[in-house]
């Protein structure tokens, strides 16, 4: 970004001679040090005073205070007229307050500045208010991870939001974050995910953000870390002025500059505990999570050369899209294609609910009665930690 004037010719502003304040800074950042000024005319001092007193707050440290006279103009009008060959001039009292910043940026109330004279406190300026950056040398990005549990069940799903705080020198909109993998999760990505902003109370740019970011099921049990997740974005610098003269003439180019960074939110540590052995199903499918099962057929009575179609439906909180089948029972006397599976997602109260539909066509190799048994599914509900079981049929398919 780049900023460009002409200054033809320059003159510092002047204020009219009574007490004010200022901060000589250009940008007030966090943690470091800065200086406000009290500039009074001899004139105005008290004669029987006390030192001045800065009474700071939201953690502002009083770190010194400097003072010294320098001669300044009666008002802003005699700054032209000293430049153009001298004119009348005060002394005046210049109290240097060194400050140093907390570390919290945007607007705050650095304190108030009192003198005792005369046997009385003067509130001199009430409620000083002053805007704290972040230092430009500091990482543009604040960045964290969240897991929406912190201890879970072995193989349950659980997801992550990725937290932001973003500040002033922020240059670029969010790129898409890395997870690192390991074996000790399984990770599904969110396709697409959703970034929501909100501006930060008493800051100028300052913007903080969610990302609803992945879905991650522990494979073991044990203390566990959720692996770094990083995301590159670029920020801005300080801005540099850069001279150049001409014949007439003195220019003044403004630039900033940006560079490129990496934030890293920093892993956490969750807790898996291990599935109970206690009541464990048979035919355990090792699915983790709050599911539904039904099975049915298309009929009950067919002539030899029809198809029969099983149709078995599983649905629940899985967003890896891997959910196990079911063990059918003996279809002896049928002949059996390659069953069709189809597998869809939707968002359900915020979780992100898989169905999972398997159609298996049978066709009789004989006329008769068959007897076929109840098909069953189970897993475990870390809800209710438990597990649970469903079941449908059995059936009688007579066949002529």
């Amino acid at each position: 970004m780049k900023r460009f004037f002409l200054l033809f010719f320059s003159l510092a502003a002047f204020v009219n001679a009574e007490p004010h304040s200022n901060i000589v800074n250009d940008v007030i950042q966090a943690d470091e040090t800065f200086i406000y000024e009290l500039i009074v005319p001899h004139k105005d001092l008290p004669k029987n005073r006390s030192a001045l007193r800065l009474e700071t707050r939201n953690n502002f440290k009083l770190l010194k205070i400097d003072s010294t006279d320098e001669l300044r103009p009666l008002d802003k009008n005699d700054a032209f007229t000293m430049f153009f060959g001298g004119s009348q001039a005060q002394r005046t009292r210049i109290y240097s307050f060194h400050i140093k910043a907390p570390e919290k940026t945007g607007k705050q109330v650095l304190g108030s500045l009192y003198w005792d004279a005369d046997g009385k406190t003067t509130a001199i300026e009430s409620n000083i208010s002053v805007y704290v950056h972040r230092p430009y040398s500091k990482d543009a990005i604040d960045i964290s991870l969240v897991p929406s549990k912190t201890t879970v069940y072995e193989g349950e799903t659980f997801s992550i939001t990725l937290k932001f705080h973003l500040y002033d020198h922020f240059h670029t909109p969010l790129q898409q974050p890395v997870i690192d993998t390991n074996s000790n999760f399984n990770i599904t990505l969110i396709e697409k995910p959703k970034t929501d902003y909100k501006p930060v109370e008493d800051t100028n740019n300052e913007l903080e953000a969610s990302m609803l970011f992945a879905w991650l099921s522990p494979t073991k049990s044990g203390k566990l870390e959720i692996p770094p997740i990083k995301v590159n974005y670029t920020q801005s610098t300080k801005d540099e002025v850069v001279k150049t003269k001409t014949l007439n003439t003195v220019s003044y180019e403004i630039k900033t500059d940006s560079i490129s960074k990496v934030a890293t939110a920093a892993p956490q540590s969750i807790t898996v505990i291990p599935l109970p052995a206690d009541n464990k199903p048979v035919n355990f499918s090792g699915m983790v999570g709050e599911f539904s099962f039904d099975a049915n057929f298309d009929r009950t009575h067919l002539k030899i050369g029809d198809a029969l179609t099983l149709n078995i439906n599983i649905s629940g909180d899985d967003v890896s899209g891997i959910i196990a089948n079911p063990k059918l029972p003996d279809l002896i006397g049928f002949r059996w294609e390659i069953p069709e599976i189809s597998i869809v997602k939707k968002n359900e109260n915020s979780k992100t609910i898989t169905s999972k539909n398997i159609k298996v066509i049978l066709y009789p190799k004989e006329k008769k009665v068959f007897e076929i048994p109840a098909i069953t599914y189970s897993w475990f509900n870390p809800s209710n930690k438990q597990y649970e079981t469903a079941s449908a049929g059995p059936w009688t398919i007579e066949v002529e």
